[in-house]
């Protein structure tokens, strides 16, 4: 998830012929659901496990000791470890696309395990629910003991200002997610952006006159996927032609704004032919 998933905007529920649309100017609160996300502060990126019971693991600061029933976390998290089952079922798992899954398991050439971790965060993103983290006990756990972890420095800090505020001095409820120890996000998640940007296209005005290139995401390289989204080679001058055209017809507003408007789908610069 993106931390825009979190963000509770206002919506109408009586408008009379669309109802519930939201208006992403106004936000009302963010989710619950953020509290039992995990995050590290420079990635874009959040992960909310799905397992029976895993969101009732409460915070229990760092470890103090490896001794029976010592304060503190006694659960870490953690990537299946390379040639276990859990790294096979969701390196098999990751692999499959759409809703329905194949029965390959068994012909499948386990060789790259955890393969989430060497994707840009939107492609993870988009396989939400084929991925998965592991709870390794720190130390032995006898019965009856709270399963802990530590949600990190910056949750702790967020917590403490919260709490030790009046409770009429509290403008919300608290909401924060949960840090990731550090090197648990490889480097390709920090640093980066969630949102889909199309990758400048080299050389265009050398693009001979009827050739068309597939427009690319930036992030990975990928072709859009839409059969409108080229690039296509056009004589010299055209540009100026369609600019005349358009002033002739009275519609030379929309063409400068297909030009120079990103909104619009892409942007276009005034010498690049489309």
């Amino acid at each position: 998830m993106k931390e825009d998933d979190f963000v509770i905007y206002k919506s109408n529920s009586t408008e009379e012929f669309v109802r519930n649309i939201i208006d992403k100017n106004i936000v009302v609160g963010t989710e619950l659901l953020l509290n039992h996300a995990y995050t590290h502060p420079d990635s874009p990126l959040y992960l909310v496990p799905s397992a029976p019971l895993a969101s009732y693991i409460n915070h229990g600061g760092s470890m103090m000791s490896i001794k029976p029933k010592s304060k503190g976390a006694n659960v870490k998290v953690q990537w299946p470890k390379d040639g276990s089952n859990s790294a096979k079922l969701f390196e098999w798992t990751y692999s499959q696309t759409g809703n329905h899954f194949s029965t390959n398991f068994d012909k499948m050439n386990f060789k790259s395990p955890n393969p989430w971790l060497n994707d840009h965060p939107i492609d993870v993103i988009e396989r939400s629910g084929k991925l998965a983290f592991e709870y390794v006990a720190l130390r032995d756990i006898h019965n009856g003991e709270e399963i802990l972890i530590d949600y990190g420095d910056l949750w702790e800090e967020a917590w403490k200002e919260y709490s030790g505020r009046h409770p009429y001095a509290r403008d919300s409820l608290f909401r924060h997610a949960i840090n990731v120890p550090e090197s648990f996000f490889p480097d390709n998640w920090l640093n980066t952006t969630d949102e889909y940007e199309i990758a400048e296209l080299q050389n265009l005005d050398a693009l001979p006159r009827g050739v068309a290139l597939p427009m690319t995401y930036k992030h990975n390289g990928k072709p859009v996927g839409s059969k409108y989204a080229y690039v296509v080679g056009l004589e010299k001058g055209f540009s100026d032609k369609f600019l005349e055209y358009s002033e002739q017809k009275g519609v030379v507003e929309l063409y400068r704004k297909l030009l120079t408007e990103q909104e619009v789908s892409f942007r276009v610069d005034a010498h690049i032919h489309m």
